[in-house]
């Protein structure tokens, strides 16, 4: 395949593409490549220039199947896939541990800024995202004869997305039982066990949770985020606030008292849970209120990155059925008084273009 990349190089109008991202032209429009030649034509760019490349696709099946042709092409270590619901009411209120393994995977691959190709559905562009340095600060390490403050890091696993239980047995759980910290990472084969001798860190080995026996010895792991909204402690205290004035804000715009009663229910006590640091189960809800400023993947892709929009028409014509799609899911939130006021759940796409500057 890679001869065939080589073969596919020597045509003039894909050196004329490539010599424009080279010399920084700003944007390209490329026709008439269909099925595997707009995939050697990622090839080609990817091996020519070595930039990392951000493929958006109309939806989520178009985007598995660019992903799945581009590992032949440059090599599976290579591509990575940012899967995505297009229902966003879907997406955000339960999200797969399988799709949610890929995207923290795409994450901290980008974050190590590698050369890569990350292919997503534009569903997956505009989600909300915490800001890629708070992501860096939620990443792990744990090494051998290494001291840890346990309380901390119980706290800090919570932030991460990870629940607590009595034992592992999925991927995102932790558990505490003595000197013994297990946690199953989404980007893990398998659990962790962590055994300490007082604070320091005595052994470090995957095991099996059935039968609880070692399978790799490590001198040191990387644990990452078990979502990809993680929320530190001071998102959390100035969300509440956030929250606490547009509740006010929305109550003075209700005239029903049947629904202000019932909307002062729910908002009251997921304030009360909040204020305690609990991560209730409806916090998507909040999410355009917790973070003072919403961020999306292309922050998570350098200045240098280019961007690919595959059949962008089809895309134009998704995104308005997305943004249609959330503003009636968003409308009958608000009539049942289970949402607030002003409040948004994803990027505008085509200001998220403008406003990040990519080739």
């Amino acid at each position: 395949m890679i001869g065939l990349i080589e073969q596919f190089n020597q045509y003039k109008d894909i050196k004329k593409i490539i010599n424009g991202l080279k010399d920084g032209l700003r944007e390209q429009l490329v026709t008439n490549l269909t099925g595997s030649a707009k995939t050697l034509l990622s090839g080609a760019v990817f091996k020519e220039t070595g930039q990392t490349q951000l493929i958006v696709t109309n939806n989520l099946l178009q985007a598995q199947k660019v992903f799945e042709d581009l590992k032949s092409v440059v090599g599976e270590d290579k591509v990575f896939l940012y899967p995505a619901n297009e229902l966003i009411a879907s997406e955000i209120a339960v999200s797969s541990p399988e799709l949610r393994s890929q995207r923290l995977i795409a994450l901290n691959s980008l974050m190590t800024n590698k050369s890569s190709i990350v292919v997503t559905p534009v569903s997956g562009l505009i989600g909300y995202l915490p800001s890629p340095e708070l992501w860096a600060t939620y990443q792990v390490n744990f090494e051998l004869g290494e001291e840890i403050d346990l309380a901390n890091l119980i706290e800090k696993f919570v932030q991460m997305g990870y629940e607590r239980v009595g034992m592992v047995e999925s991927k995102g759980e932790f558990s505490v039982r003595g000197g013994i910290l297990d946690i199953y990472p989404l980007t893990y084969e398998d659990p962790i066990r962590i055994e300490l001798f007082d604070t320091e860190i005595d052994s470090i080995r995957s095991f099996s949770p059935d039968s609880q026996r070692s399978i790799t010895k490590y001198e040191n792991v990387q644990i990452g985020p078990a979502t990809e909204r993680i929320i530190s402690k001071t998102d959390l205290q100035l969300g509440v606030q956030r929250i606490e004035q547009a509740f006010k804000t929305t109550l003075s715009k209700i005239s029903d008292q049947q629904l202000k009663e019932v909307l002062a229910e729910k908002v009251n006590y997921d304030l009360e849970q909040l204020r305690q640091g609990h991560l209730i189960d409806q916090i998507y809800k909040y999410f355009g209120l917790i973070y003072e400023k919403q961020f999306s993947l292309l922050d998570y892709v350098s200045e240098k990155s280019i961007v690919v929009i595959d059949e962008i028409s089809r895309v134009h014509e998704v995104v308005e059925q997305l943004k249609k799609d959330e503003a009636e899911w968003y409308t009958a939130l608000l009539a049942e008084g289970n949402a607030l006021q002003g409040v948004t759940f994803s990027h505008d796409f085509f200001q998220l273009l403008q406003s990040r500057k990519r080739q």
